[in-house]
């Protein structure tokens, strides 16, 4: 969900089988689809829990990413970085004991 655009290498079950890539966010849209029409086409007697479980916690997880997501990435991947800046800190001003 971080990084729709992400390709990802994944195989293909279409007569022959065969590798592909494929960006994670149609990936997560097919993966999704199919979870949810599995889980529809399960008679309840017979269980079908685990396709529920994985809609659920997908349902649950995209809100949570944004929420508990590791905000100092931007910081260790220079993103949101001025120009001009330099990515190593300036350790000449420190004081202190090891400076």
């Amino acid at each position: 969900m971080l990084f729709p655009n992400a390709r990802v290498y994944t195989l293909v079950p279409l007569g022959l089988v065969f590798f592909t890539q494929i960006k994670a966010g149609w990936l997560l849209g097919f993966w999704f689809f199919f979870q949810l029409l599995s889980g529809l086409s399960v008679n309840p007697a017979d269980g079908g829990v685990a396709f529920w479980a994985h809609i659920g916690g997908f349902v649950a997880g995209v809100p949570l990413i944004w929420v508990l997501r590791d905000r100092s990435y931007r910081l260790r991947t220079g993103g949101g970085r001025r120009p001009g800046r330099s990515r190593i800190p300036n350790t000449s001003r420190r004081s202190g004991p090891w400076s």
